[in-house]
């Protein structure tokens, strides 16, 4: 099965089956991984953050990095909370995507995040103490795919990779990013947006990242199939976060819309640059997870 996702993504894509470096977006540390693996307590729910999704019709542009804090230091596995990366000798740090997984084996899950994230073959922890001490990560799993053909093409090529979750630390997974409304009502995921979904209703969005916590604003433009810009304000560490835009007429209810992928730094910092997931999702066959 896993041999199925490393021939599939999306048709013509090329899957990377060698070593490669990270890029921009990951946050890197060049110390030695010594991870034992160790497992301090995980499961802890953390409480719902609440927004003003009156925003969402005004298109204001919104940003809370206070009250994510607990993405840096994840006691579940969730989007937007931090990974780390264990690559050779070098650890690097980055935010998980969408859950899927396939229908015919439920019991597998993924990770969809990017692809400049990591490579085949390296290993993901979680660091539930935030301390970056590797005595204290939690080894959660395996990137198994990527399809990502370096910095040169990430503004028009793909930015893809696929994490394997251990069976073993499934109860520890939530699928939907842990948000509600002023009134209490958590966010429904209600299915997964195209791009030509998005250029057509250009929808408020957002996006979740362990460095810059939520982002949203409005929806700009594709500059490719699926390329999309919106106003959000992103960083370093914050690549393979979740993208998400919200229905106009009923703010509970959002379509997953992408990961994050990129920013130009130098010339429009405020503008986050994603990939679309649907392609990628119906390429292989499935399923967006949801709680």
């Amino acid at each position: 099965m896993w041999l199925k996702i490393a021939l599939a993504i999306v048709g013509v894509l090329l899957l990377v089956l060698v070593i490669a470096a990270f890029i921009l977006g990951a946050d890197s540390d060049e110390t030695e991984d010594t991870g034992t693996g160790a497992t301090p307590s995980l499961g802890a729910e953390p409480s719902q953050v609440e927004i003003d999704t009156d925003k969402v019709g005004t298109g204001e542009v919104m940003r809370d990095s206070t009250n994510f804090k607990h993405l840096s230091t994840p006691q579940r596995i969730m989007p937007g909370a931090k990974y780390v990366v264990a690559s050779g000798d070098s650890l690097s740090f980055c935010s998980f995507g969408w859950m899927v997984r396939e229908p015919t084996e439920p019991n597998q899950i993924y990770n969809l995040t990017a692809g400049h994230c990591g490579k085949p073959g390296d290993v993901v922890y979680l660091d539930p103490s935030g301390k970056e001490d590797p005595s204290g990560f939690v080894k959660i799993g395996t990137f198994i795919a990527q399809d990502y053909a370096g910095e040169e093409t990430i503004k028009t090529g793909n930015d893809y990779a696929l994490i394997a979750f251990d069976p073993a630390v499934n109860e520890y997974i939530s699928a939907t990013p842990d948000i509600s409304t002023l009134s209490g009502q958590k966010l429904q995921v209600v299915g997964v947006a195209t791009g030509a979904d998005l250029a057509k209703w250009k929808p408020y969005t957002c996006h979740l990242g362990f460095r810059s916590g939520l982002s949203c604003g409005p929806f700009q433009k594709m500059t490719t199939e699926t390329n999309l810009v919106f106003n959000g304000i992103t960083d370093h560490g914050d690549s393979g976060g979740v993208i998400w835009s919200f229905e106009a007429d009923d703010p509970t209810r959002i379509a997953a819309s992408g990961i994050v992928s990129w920013v130009e730094f130098s010339e429009d910092a405020a503008s986050t640059n994603g990939k679309t997931i649907d392609t990628v999702i119906e390429a292989l066959g499935l399923q967006l997870l949801r709680d």
